[in-house]
Parts: C-alpha cells; sequence; structure tokens
C-alpha cells in the first residue's frame, strides 16, 4: 500500500469519527411550485454508522428555499424566489409564517444571536442580516463574485460557510463581522460548471459541513461531509444513500441537536392564568407560538391555538368585542367567559359581510371582570391552523358613518326605448350607498316614493326591471329602461345587527330621479323639434306618447309635455 493510499484512509478515518462525536440529525428540504403537491422534507441521524450506512426519513411537507437552526432548535425557513416569506417552527411542528422578508433570500445561517441568508437578486447580492419579527434585511457581506446560494452557520468556530457555483467555485469559510472570505476547498468535483451540476444545500454541525448536490446528479441527489478539522483542500465523504429519489431545485438544510428542548418563543398571555389584562381600546396579539388550552361552542367546538385576555369594565355599558381589522385579517374564533373560566357567556366565528374576524355584543358592568378567548380557524392540511398577529377592540358599540349618498339622476324616454336591443348608449340610471366598514350584519332597504323597492329584473337589459344589489358595505339601484313611473325619490335605510344590543339604524338622503320629458327626441336639447317628435307619437296614440305615465295617452299627456317642455326638460 502506497503512502499516498494510507493517507487518503486515514483522512477517511478521521472524518467519520470526528463528524459523529455527538449524534445529531440533518435535515434537508426540497423546493417547489405546486401547492397541491408539496415536496417532502427529510432527516437522517448521524451516528456511528456514518457514512456506511444512512436512513432518511421524511418529516412533513412543504417547499423550502432556504433553512437554519438555533442552538436551542428554533428554526427558520424560507420559501419563494423572489419574493421571500419566512416561517418558523421546532422540530415536530408545521411550519407558521413569521415575516415577509424585504430581500429575496436563499439559504440560509444562524450565528451569535443573528440570522444571515444570501440574497442573490438584492442591491448589491450578499450576505444580508435578517430580523425575523419585522422582516427587514440589512447588508451583512457584499459578494458579486462568489454567490453563496448554499449558507449556514458554525458556532463552533463563530463562522458562515456557504458553497458558491461561481467566481473561484468550492467551499468557503465567511465572517460576517469582517467581510473576510477563505476558500478552503474546490469542492466535491472541482469547479462548476461540471457534469455534477450545483450545490443547494448546506449544514454545519459537529465542526463538519455537510453539502448536498442538486439539479444534475439523475437519478437522485448527493450528499458529502467535510470535516474542517482537516484544514483546507481535505477529503469530502460521499453519504451512501441519497436523502430523496428525487433531484429538487434549490432547499436549504442544517444540522441540529435532537437531545436539546426547544423553548418556543410563546406569547405572554398564551395559557389563561397569564391573561393579559386590559380595558377599552385596541390591543394586539399574536398566536405564532400560541398553543391550545380552551374549547368554545361555536365554530364545530374549535380547539385551536389560542391567547387569553382578561377584560375589566370602566364603566356600564353594552360593549362591542371585535378582531375586525383590515391590517391583519386574522381568521378568528372569539368567546367571552366568566372571569373564573368556568362558564361560556357569547361566542362568535365570523363577523359577516365577508369579514373572517369576530364580533360579539355583551353587557358588561364596571368593574366585572371578563375572561377573552382568541383562537385561529384551523383551515385542515395543508394550510393548518390559522396562526400569526391580530388586533382586539374593545368599545362601545359604533354608529353608522355614510361615506357615500345617493345622487341624484336623469333619464330620457329613449333609454328606455332607443335601441331596444342595448347596443347604444345608457340604458339604465343607478342610484347607490356606501357606509364605513363596520362591525355586525349590514341589511339595506330602499324605498321609491315612500314605498318599498324590490327587484322584479328578469336577468334581461332588453326590456324594463329594476335590480336591486346589497354586497358588504354598499348598494344601489339599477333602473334598467327606466319609464316615466320610475321617476321620484329614492332613499335607504341601513340597519346592523349582529354586534349590538339594539339594532343600529340609519337613513340616507333622498336622490332624486327625474324623466327629462321635453327631450323627447333625445338629441340633448329642448327645442322645437321635440314637440314635434311628440306630437308625431300622440296623435298615432303609441304609447310612448303616455308621458305622465297613466296608462293613457290623452289631453293630460300634452299637458304635462308642455310643463316639462317649457321648463327645459
Amino acid at each position: 500500500m502506497s503512502a499516498k493510499t494510507l493517507v487518503a484512509l486515514c483522512g477517511l478515518a478521521v472524518l467519520a469519527a470526528s463528524a459523529t462525536a455527538q449524534t445529531g440529525r440533518l435535515f434537508v428540504g426540497e423546493n417547489g411550485s405546486d401547492p397541491d403537491n408539496l415536496p417532502y422534507c427529510y432527516e437522517v441521524t448521524l451516528d456511528s454508522s456514518f457514512p456506511s450506512s444512512v436512513s432518511w426519513f421524511s418529516t412533513f411537507q412543504f417547499a423550502i428555499q432556504g433553512a437554519a437552526c438555533t442552538p436551542q432548535n428554533l428554526i427558520y425557513l424560507t420559501n419563494g424566489v423572489f419574493s421571500t416569506d419566512l416561517y418558523e417552527t421546532i422540530p415536530g411542528r408545521d411550519p407558521t409564517k413569521a415575516a415577509h422578508l424585504s430581500e429575496a433570500i436563499f439559504d440560509m445561517g444562524y450565528l451569535n444571536g443573528k440570522l444571515y441568508g444570501w440574497a442573490e437578486y438584492a442591491n448589491p447580492s450578499g450576505i444580508y442580516e435578517i430580523n425575523p419579527s419585522t422582516g427587514a434585511c440589512t447588508l451583512a457581506v457584499a459578494s458579486t463574485s462568489e454567490l453563496f446560494f448554499a449558507l449556514d452557520a458554525n458556532p463552533a468556530d463563530g463562522l458562515l460557510y456557504g458553497y458558491s457555483e461561481y467566481g473561484q467555485s468550492g467551499l468557503y469559510s465567511i465572517n460576517p463581522t469582517t467581510g473576510v472570505k477563505h476558500r478552503i476547498s474546490p469542492g466535491p468535483y472541482g469547479q462548476f460548471p461540471n457534469a455534477y451540476g450545483m450545490y443547494r444545500g448546506l449544514a454545519v454541525g459537529n465542526n463538519t459541513v455537510y453539502l448536498t448536490n442538486v439539479w444534475n446528479a439523475e437519478p437522485s441527489d448527493t450528499y458529502y461531509a467535510y470535516d474542517l478539522r482537516q484544514g483546507d483542500n481535505g477529503t469530502f465523504v460521499q453519504f451512501t444513500n441519497p436523502y430523496a429519489n428525487s433531484t429538487p431545485q434549490l432547499g436549504g438544510s442544517f444540522w441540529y441537536d435532537p437531545t436539546v428542548v426547544p423553548q418556543p418563543p410563546y406569547p405572554p398571555n398564551d395559557l389563561v392564568a397569564n391573561a393579559t389584562p386590559v380595558g377599552e381600546g385596541t390591543f394586539p396579539f399574536n398566536t405564532s407560538w400560541a398553543r391550545t388550552e380552551g374549547d368554545t361552542s361555536c365554530a364545530y367546538s374549535a380547539s385551536f391555538a389560542d391567547v387569553w385576555f382578561m377584560y375589566t369594565p370602566t364603566h356600564t355599558h353594552f360593549a362591542q368585542f371585535s378582531t375586525v381589522s383590515p391590517v391583519t385579517n386574522f381568521d378568528s374564533i372569539m368567546s367571552l367567559f366568566t372571569a373564573d373560566g368556568t362558564t361560556e357567556l357569547a361566542c362568535n366565528d365570523d363577523s359577516g359581510n365577508y369579514s373572517l374576524g369576530s364580533t360579539i355584543g355583551y353587557n358588561v358592568t364596571e368593574g366585572q371582570p371578563i375572561l377573552i378567548r382568541i383562537a385561529g380557524w384551523d383551515y385542515g392540511p395543508p394550510s393548518g391552523i390559522q396562526r400569526g398577529p391580530g388586533e382586539l377592540t374593545i368599545g362601545d358599540c359604533p354608529d353608522i358613518a355614510i361615506t357615500s349618498q345617493p345622487q341624484d339622476g336623469s333619464f330620457t324616454r329613449c333609454m328606455a326605448t332607443v335601441p331596444q336591443d342595448g347596443s347604444q348608449g345608457p340604458f339604465y340610471v343607478i342610484v347607490s350607498t356606501e357606509i364605513a366598514p363596520h362591525l355586525g350584519f349590514v341589511n339595506y332597504a330602499w324605498e321609491h316614493n315612500g314605498s318599498p323597492v324590490t327587484t322584479d329584473f328578469n336577468g334581461s337589459f332588453d326590456e324594463h326591471g329594476i335590480l336591486v344589489q346589497s354586497n358588504g358595505f354598499f348598494s344601489r339601484v339599477i333602473l334598467i329602461r327606466p319609464n316615466a313611473n320610475d321617476a321620484g325619490e329614492y332613499r335607504c335605510t341601513i340597519t346592523i345587527d349582529g354586534g349590538c344590543e339594539n339594532q343600529l339604524s340609519a337613513t340616507t338622503n333622498s336622490a332624486f330621479v327625474s324623466n327629462c320629458t321635453g327631450d323627447f327626441n333625445c338629441d340633448g336639447g329642448v327645442d322645437g323639434s321635440d314637440v314635434e317628435s311628440f306630437f308625431m307619437v300622440w296623435e298615432t296614440g303609441d304609447n310612448d306618447g303616455d308621458v305622465n305615465g297613466d296608462g293613457g295617452v290623452d289631453g293630460a299627456d300634452v299637458e304635462f309635455f308642455f310643463s316639462k317642455w317649457e321648463t327645459g326638460c
């Protein structure tokens, strides 16, 4: 046996021993774009059998682009290529969205209390420090020649490690404080590009770099280990079994110690015993890491992740509790309990009007506490339970604010008669109203000259009809091919219930719709030609001559026509 061969074998033995000095797990993720067929994430235990026997197992389905893990086993994941969301989890738990990142982040690493990620499309490209709470990304190390799509951190020496496919390709150590990049090795197969593809998953554990090859490694991906204690230009040991029978694009990885018990950042009001004391006002909450302690009578007895508040009224009144918020759009289930939590007082799932928030109205007594439970709706797999930020608002039942009053309108006989197929010109008049966003169910009741307006539209715009449409906080009356009978006063009474003790009510201003009878020939003016056109119709007894809408064509129509014609309409 040659000396060179002996040295290589010794290097392999050292690597196998050092890489398993501490039993750990290697996590790898695949990337994918089909939400109905998500790729799997895989794990393998690195014990004394490595590298002779490697047995992977799938964990959960999630499309992963980048991954990192803290020493406390808090896991960060990213997905998306040009627009990136950051997710959080712990081993054995499905990921929860934490923030939207200001830069498109590929792989990540966690080092000295900071989360770092590679941002290829940032200006400049480089390694950015990530704020997991806000999603803000700040440049740490600029890099325009080496592109570190594969990245992780090594707590043992306080450095980041990345693999670059471009520039002088290979494995690098990166100091995020000084910006110094040191090339350790050209990699398992030399410089990119070559027949062996790309390296886009990198993890560091036990002072060892674990590197995955993707894209061109048919029929499956290949994994390698590099013991950093070899120094530069050492040996890469290939795993005997790839982690997936596929060739996914991208997919981050990390190493973690399964003996470490995670300490998730539970919300301060996660448990009923720690309910946040509140009065009237608006109070934020976040169920991202909430556990489940309570239950409710509505929403299929929802036992979902929850947070708790203890409300003490400052005065006796009918209070309104609401999680409806245009900012968070949190899909909640809310319930009220007695202060000791033994009796449910009220429960609500959706507030109506397409709102996923909850609204409850309840009589409260000054100084007498009420316990509030807020939980997220369970969408089932793959979405899971609604988690994240929301807002609880407590106060008096608000008045109705009409933001858009009905406006006056006008029509001519031609809107009803010319052309009959509606192929030219307008053939309808709209009277509408809108209110400010409100809690509870909104009802609209239109009146025309004091009588209720009801829909008689038959689905065709070729003949006269009235269509009443109400949607959320907006309602309108559409007069299709209007006739003289449709002229008059229109107004709407708006009522809201479901979130207040007594039904609220407000009435809009009146809008007047007039029939411009004087412009009988519909040429936009009122002159002698209209008189001629009117009498041509009136003398034949045609229904168009019934300008006063009494059902007959007689002298009363002549009198009515000239009363309008003389005033210009």
